[in-house]
């Protein structure tokens, strides 16, 4: 069992750094998969409304399938220089790169397999997290130049004014102070203008475009926690007010069953005064004992107005019982409502 767990576990370890030639490093030095490359393999960000180029580096697809492509090139020209190293039998299959280029794709992935490529693969991921940063920032046009508006009227803005700008995005945001921060030092004041004293928002989105394209500002998952924090938020609020209007209605609903059993106990207590066992109880002070009768309506006005005080007489399934006796169970009823109403 011991060593069947610990094969078990070495199955699921991803496996170690593999054995590359000398050819196979030179080839990928060849290929110049460096962050150069990565940028010339972007779409213009127009074209790129899904952002697939970005999704293919963030997997790992693109670097994977670039260096398929060429080594599945490589293979073709041994197979055309009769150079393969595959067994004769292999060499007489007809040759599918359909298939050889996935098979490469499935054994090269970085899931699969650990060796030299590995810090390429992360710093790939790393541009595009940052290319995904960049691209959701210009999409943020709309909400810039909305709030650029709010500031405005028509003839630019100042320094001072442009700053609240960003700070009423930040807000609108939820970014806590992120974006502001992530801005370079004395950004409005950098930003090349006609006048001196206004900025058009033209002015500033040429800027502002050039400084996003080469600095890493703010990466997307800052924007997704933002989101998050004003979901949990708006929730929080949501759950807070639902539990206000349940306690108001619970309070509302007590009383309105107060007023009921008022009204109740009320016309209960009439009827009592006209019952005569009671009467001598409530006027005359006697007692519900011999000579007075245990059994009749009398017992069953005192039970109701039991009841009207929230004080029940319930069977062993819990439902409500009416009897016109008095016994033990009725006796154990009126001394627990006296302490509390007696």
């Amino acid at each position: 069992f011991t060593a069947g767990r610990a094969s078990a576990s070495r199955c699921r370890r991803k496996p170690s750094a593999m054995p590359v030639s000398r050819a196979q490093e030179q080839a990928l030095k060849e290929l110049k998969l460096n962050g150069k490359y990565f940028m010339s393999l972007l779409l213009p960000m127009a074209e790129a409304e899904a952002d697939f180029d970005v999704y293919l580096m963030e997997n790992d697809v693109m670097p994977v399938l670039l260096q398929g492509l060429d080594a599945l090139s490589r293979h073709v020209d041994k197979l055309a220089s009769g150079k393969s190293d595959g067994s004769s039998s292999a060499r007489k299959q007809k040759f599918n790169p359909l298939t050889w280029l996935a098979q490469y794709l499935l054994r090269n992935h970085p899931t699969h397999t650990s060796d030299h490529r590995d810090d390429l693969y992360r710093h790939l991921r790393e541009l595009a997290s940052v290319e995904r940063g960049r691209r959701n920032l210009l999409r943020r046009l709309p909400e810039f130049e909305t709030t650029w508006q709010l500031y405005t009227h028509g003839d630019g803005l100042s320094t001072s004014q442009i700053e609240q700008v960003f700070q009423q995005l930040d807000t609108l945001w939820n970014l806590e102070g992120q974006f502001i921060r992530s801005l370079p030092a004395n950004f409005a004041a950098r930003i090349p203008c006609a006048d001196p004293n206004k900025v058009t928002f033209n002015e500033f989105w040429t800027f502002f475009e050039e400084i996003v394209s080469t600095h890493d500002l703010i990466r997307l998952s800052v924007f997704e926690h933002a989101e998050k924090r004003r979901q949990m938020a708006e929730q929080e609020a949501q759950d807070a007010l639902e539990r206000q209007r349940q306690r108001e209605a619970n309070i509302a609903e007590e009383e309105r069953q107060q007023q009921l059993l008022k009204a109740q106990f009320e016309t209960l207590y009439a009827d009592a005064y006209l019952n005569p066992e009671l009467n001598q109880i409530m006027i005359k002070g006697a007692v519900l004992a011999y000579p007075m009768a245990l059994k009749g309506e009398h017992i069953v006005l005192i039970l109701q107005l039991l009841r009207a005080w929230g004080h029940s007489l319930m069977d062993a399934e819990g439902k409500y019982m009416e009897q016109d006796e008095w016994d033990e169970h009725t006796k154990e009823l009126w001394i627990g409502w006296r302490p509390l109403h007696g």
